[in-house]
């Protein structure tokens, strides 16, 4: 039984609320995105927040369009595969749009409900878990427009669904704004990461410039690099190399205190995972020699990706201890050059380009042997401009840690927002005094 709604609520179908029982799209093919054509909504445009997204984008004629063109107040609901229960609202300012045949669109009748409130229900924990005991599983998963038209939300005033809305609105931009910010982080991080590693930092603590100072450069292996700099192949820079182990483990994430071994995909784009491990069997006695430690550089041998490791723990919880398997590998770096700056270069296009020439393999399965990987060609500076681009690079990885974090603040605060506003367990009336007070 639903929970009891505040006396002015009501609950209401959408059919109730829409002025049809749901519209199916345009069934023509999707043509290369023009920006003098019409935009063409598909189930894979729709995000999972519910917007578009800018990378997917395709047109259609304005032929095929005519009859499918989205207005102001047109909820749109994805109905079949891995999108379904997807709804996405129009905005004007997502420019002219018509909507394809596995989108199904519900005008809402803005005197009857606010738009944007039934978008934000849409979003909310309890549309979601209607969708998952509505959805017919096969093939291909999907719901139709007789079952969106007969879901029944809760519905207070209108006044009150327009100050919902403004208050998820408002988190929401405040979500969006976030996101951009660390996107921006990211592009920035790449981009002086290139310039450190080409350039490097000078002792005045500045980026040199091969343009003013030519002088300063020289021609190298790796292309044009500062004159202090030196090429080495890694097995040079070396202490050693560790390979690891697989036993047949339990395929879940081993309890505190226990050991684990970690699985490829523990290593990704230069991020380290220890969540991504299996529990070690209790008949089977561990390896500690294998056991990954903090500050260890973990190079996968399947897909030639690098992480610096960082094993956390509770205050007074007893980690698992993770050991590596045999597509890990464990580069210990010599006295020349720090860890740090290791899982720098490793993470870079300069490791990334020479691994992609030497793996060899199946296009399912490409490996990479030591041999091929003391084999790498590396810049190295001294161990000072070493530990100043990594503290440089570090600044920008704090800043991007910290709005990360914040994102993921404003995520919950949604979620409990819908989960108050949204049911009436908290009247928005009542917060709004409490905000004018």
């Amino acid at each position: 039984m639903p929970d009891p709604l505040p006396g002015s609520w009501q609950r209401a179908a959408i059919r109730e609320i829409a002025r049809n029982k749901g519209l199916y799209g345009s069934g023509a093919s999707a043509l290369p995105f023009e920006p003098d054509l019409p935009r063409y909504v598909r189930i894979t445009d729709i995000t999972h927040d519910g917007r578009l997204d800018p990378t997917t984008r395709a047109s259609i004629t304005h032929h095929n369009a005519a009859d499918h063109l989205l207005a102001p107040g047109d909820l749109l609901f994805a109905r079949s595969g891995a999108t379904v229960g997807k709804t996405y609202l129009y905005r004007k300012a997502d420019g002219i749009c018509a909507h394809a045949g596995y989108v199904i669109r519900f005008p809402i009748e803005s005197a009857l409900a606010e738009p944007r409130y039934v978008f934000h229900w849409t979003q909310s924990p309890a549309f979601a878990r209607w969708v998952l005991g509505t959805l017919r599983q096969g093939a291909q998963p999907n719901i139709n427009a007789t079952e969106y038209a007969g879901h029944r939300l809760n519905l207070p005033p209108l006044p009150e669904q327009r100050r919902i809305a403004e208050i998820l609105d408002t988190v929401d931009e405040a979500i969006r704004k976030t996101e951009e910010i660390i996107a921006k982080l990211k592009r920035v991080k790449q981009g002086l990461l290139h310039d450190l590693l080409t350039r490097g930092i000078d002792d005045n603590g500045e980026l040199r410039d091969p343009d003013r100072h030519p002088e300063q450069f020289k021609d190298s292996p790796l292309g044009r690099i500062p004159k202090g700099w030196v090429v080495e192949t890694l097995g040079d820079l070396l202490d050693g190399i560790d390979g690891g182990w697989s036993p047949a483990c339990i395929e879940q994430p081993p309890p505190t205190g226990q050991w684990g071994v970690l699985k490829v995909s523990a290593v990704s784009a230069g991020v380290f995972r220890a969540s991504e491990s299996k529990t070690l069997p209790a008949n089977l006695t561990p390896r500690p020699e294998l056991e990954v430690q903090r500050g260890d550089v973990v190079l996968t041998r399947a897909n030639g990706v690098a992480a610096l490791v960082g094993v956390t723990a509770q205050a007074g919880e007893i980690p698992p201890r993770l050991m590596l398997s045999d597509k890990l590998l464990r580069l210990t770096p010599g006295s020349r050059m720090s860890r740090d700056f290791l899982a720098t270069l490793m993470a870079s296009w300069i490791a990334r380009g020479q691994i992609a020439r030497l793996m060899s393999g199946s296009s399912g399965q490409k490996n990479i042997s030591q041999a091929q990987i003391r084999s790498f060609l590396l810049p190295l500076p001294s161990t000072s401009e070493q530990a100043a681009c990594v503290e440089r690079l570090r600044s920008i990885a704090g800043r991007r840690s910290g709005d990360e974090a914040s994102l993921a603040k404003l995520r919950l605060l949604k979620q409990g927002l819908m989960e108050d506003l949204l049911t009436g367990r908290v009247r928005v009336t009542a917060l709004l005094e409490e905000a004018a007070e």
